[in-house]
């Protein structure tokens, strides 16, 4: 018997309107998750619990939902996200339990060279399952993880910055132009520095 491919159980079209369902719904789960953290940050007096279930009060999920949305959109940072952007939510949902979840998102993405298309969430758990499961990341753990890729994505930006500024000072320009460069820069630095200090996601 030949193999089951599964483009030929689907439909052209209604593969088509399935990946286009796919992509908006990871882009609303990482949306929710993104407004239940600000929702937190605006009310810091509250439990984080009471907080879940007022936002899932005006979306039309659970609590519990609506924490796996925010856990998952903390861990992952929007660079992060766009890179993996053809994967969905839930690929994201199962890798973060993994030390090696980029490793897991970057095998997913590989697949579409075979299959046209990234690798199933269930061969993704096929593949990973077998690790043991004391490697698998929980709680304290994932908010660790969260916190460095936040520090590091930083941290790219002001080496970003400085390269600029170094590209700056050997530039064929007079020194008032250079001197005014170095300006613009230094403002520009500091308001992307407080855009960071004022998003839950990236506060360092």
């Amino acid at each position: 018997m030949s193999e089951i491919r599964y483009a030929d159980i689907v439909p052209d079209q209604y593969q088509n309107e399935l990946i286009s369902l796919r992509d908006s719904s990871t882009i609303t789960s990482f949306r929710v998750g993104d407004i239940a953290e600000d929702c937190i940050s605006f009310n810091a007096d509250i439990e984080k619990e009471i907080v879940y279930r007022a936002v899932g009060s005006f979306f039309g999920k659970s609590g519990r939902t609506i924490r796996e949305y925010n856990m998952v959109s903390t861990f992952y940072s929007y660079p992060v996200r766009q890179e993996f952007e053809m994967l969905a939510f839930d690929h994201f949902r199962v890798a973060m339990r993994y030390p090696n979840w980029r490793e897991i998102l970057e095998w997913c993405v590989a697949q579409v060279e075979d299959y046209n298309r990234p690798a199933t969430v269930d061969a993704m758990l096929e593949k990973f399952a077998k690790q043991e499961d004391s490697e698998l990341l929980e709680g304290e753990d994932v908010d660790h993880i969260a916190e460095n890729q936040a520090e590091h994505e930083y941290d790219q930006l002001k080496n970003y910055f400085q390269k600029i500024r170094d590209i700056v000072a050997v530039a064929d320009i007079s020194l008032d132009e250079q001197e005014e460069l170095m300006e613009d820069l230094f403002e520009l630095e500091e308001k992307v520095k407080n855009i960071f200090d004022k998003t839950p996601l990236f506060a360092i």
